[in-house]
């Protein structure tokens, strides 16, 4: 099986990206993704792991799963649109609408 080229520096990128953002919005885990500081046994891998690993302090994971599209389709679709809303621990005052396209707005 063939991996995809680069996806660990862009996931690593990403949620840098989104630690730096946050961190004075509310804490997060992160030491340091520069391998120069991480612990001199890890060091030794710094040609395989730079760009694409962190630091981190031990965390409790929060279960958290989100939409980050803007319109969805299919079942959650339909779901959503007859009101079903046990996929979402909250639902929209005003509930899903419809574009023209008739996907589902959430």
């Amino acid at each position: 099986m063939q991996g995809i080229p680069g996806k660990g520096v862009l996931l690593t990128q990403m949620s840098l990206f989104w630690f730096e953002r946050l961190k004075d919005v509310i804490p997060n885990h992160l030491i340091t993704s520069n391998v120069d500081e991480m612990p001199e046994d890890v060091q030794v891998f710094a040609n395989i792991i730079r760009g694409r690993s962190m630091l981190v302090r031990r965390a409790k994971v929060v279960p958290l799963e989100a939409i980050t599209r803007g319109y969805i389709t299919g079942e959650l679709k339909e779901a959503l649109c007859k009101g079903h809303t046990n996929q979402c621990p909250k639902k929209d005052l005003h509930g899903p609408s419809t574009n023209p396209k008739g996907l589902c707005m959430v």
